[in-house]
């Protein structure tokens, strides 16, 4: 991430350090400072999400009975009733032994409150606790997941102690149909929050399949692709998977091209969101226009020439582009783009492969006119 990205940004990233737990010297007093936990490296984060009914709790629960070796701390986020603060049922396992403790939060929602106090709260959590390896983050199946996202997709410079790693989304593969139509809004949601958990996933379990035929399975999984044209879609029953399917996926490792397929074609949601495949010839010799291009996009939600292209929205963004070779040097430079909403970044790394990748960059959101984007690019980064 650049440094003006970076400015950009950093005053909407929430303190990250508890005020009571700094040591104050003074030469009245000193403050003895609380027996914590170092965290050697960033704990891995899982969001799950999907809507209703999807089979959210049941995956979790499945994953706290399996021989992973891993301890891992499960935050549910059951979407309350009342009003005020509720107390958050926190499980961890470890050699199926499981036990309860309590995180509080301001509100029944995380991602109505996690701005606030989600990763500051988990972070105190992975400091008193330590040992902990993993942490799966439930959303209420009517949160839209974007602010969940960004808050822990942090700068590598912020030295987070927990790190976003992927987006698992549950699609119920009997009603998913009815429910990625748009829903009325209301004063908890926007309406279209089963469609924004599918377009920002990182990877599908698309559950319930012995309920239904083999051409309901197939509509399903046209509509998913038509929202999220590069997310793996799993199949299972009972929520039940191949931990190494969804955990230490690395989604957002920025040493590590992005899970892009190697065919994305251009397609449309009946209501509008959409995956989109900008390819970029492989003369491109630098990424500066590319990452000015993008700052127009995502930051100010414009195209950089005259034309107008009114309410579009960028959910997620990815990207591998060729470089010449000697670039930063590096024998087989690749730059790799990560991105969601209006943040994103941009690496250089050695491409991992032999063989020559196509340049692209992938765009999965709201309004996304594919011809009108792609000249739009293509114009910018060769003029």
């Amino acid at each position: 991430m650049s440094q003006d990205h970076y400015e950009r940004f950093q005053e909407d990233i929430p303190d990250l350090i508890d005020e009571g737990l700094i040591e104050l010297d003074t030469q009245e007093e000193q403050v003895q400072k609380p027996n914590i936990v170092q965290v050697d490296k960033a704990i891995p984060i899982t969001v799950v999400t999907g809507y209703l009914g999807s089979g959210k709790t049941t995956l979790l629960n499945y994953i706290l009975t399996q021989n992973h070796g891993k301890k891992i701390a499960v935050i549910l986020n059951e979407f309350g009733d009342s009003a005020g603060i509720e107390k958050k049922s926190l499980q961890l396992a470890e050699d199926g032994d499981l036990f309860e403790e309590w995180l509080e939060l301001k509100n029944g929602c995380l991602c109505c409150s996690v701005k606030d106090s989600g990763v500051k709260a988990i972070e105190n959590l992975v400091q008193k606790q330590g040992s902990i390896d993993y942490i799966l983050l439930e959303t209420t199946g009517l949160a839209d997941p974007g602010p969940i996202i960004e808050m822990f997709w942090l700068d590598d410079m912020l030295e987070s102690q927990v790190g976003l790693d992927a987006v698992i989304t549950l699609v119920d593969a009997k009603h998913g149909l009815e429910n990625l139509k748009p829903k009325p809004q209301t004063e908890e949601n926007y309406g279209d929050e089963s469609i924004r958990q599918v377009a920002l996933a990182d990877k599908i379990l698309l559950n319930k399949v012995d309920l239904v035929s083999k051409e309901e399975l197939d509509q399903i999984e046209n509509a998913i692709r038509s929202i999220n044209g590069t997310a793996p879609i799993i199949h299972t029953n009972h929520s039940e998977v191949n931990l190494d399917n969804i955990l230490d996926v690395k989604a957002y490792e920025s040493s590590k091209a992005p899970a892009i397929p190697k065919y994305v074609s251009n397609n449309s949601h009946l209501n509008d969101i959409q995956t989109i495949c900008l390819k970029i010839d492989p003369k491109l010799n630098d990424i500066k226009r590319l990452d000015m291009w993008l700052q127009s996009l995502l930051w100010e939600e414009e195209l950089t020439s005259s034309v107008s292209l009114p309410n579009f929205k960028v959910l997620r963004t990815k990207g591998e582009i060729e470089l010449p070779q000697g670039f930063q040097g590096l024998q087989r430079p690749l730059a790799v783009i990560q991105g969601v909403q209006r943040m994103f970044e941009i690496n250089v790394i050695e491409n991992p492969d032999e063989e020559s990748i196509e340049s692209r960059v992938i765009l999965i959101g709201k309004g996304l006119d594919y011809d009108v984007i792609n000249k739009d690019l293509l114009d910018f980064l060769y003029q």
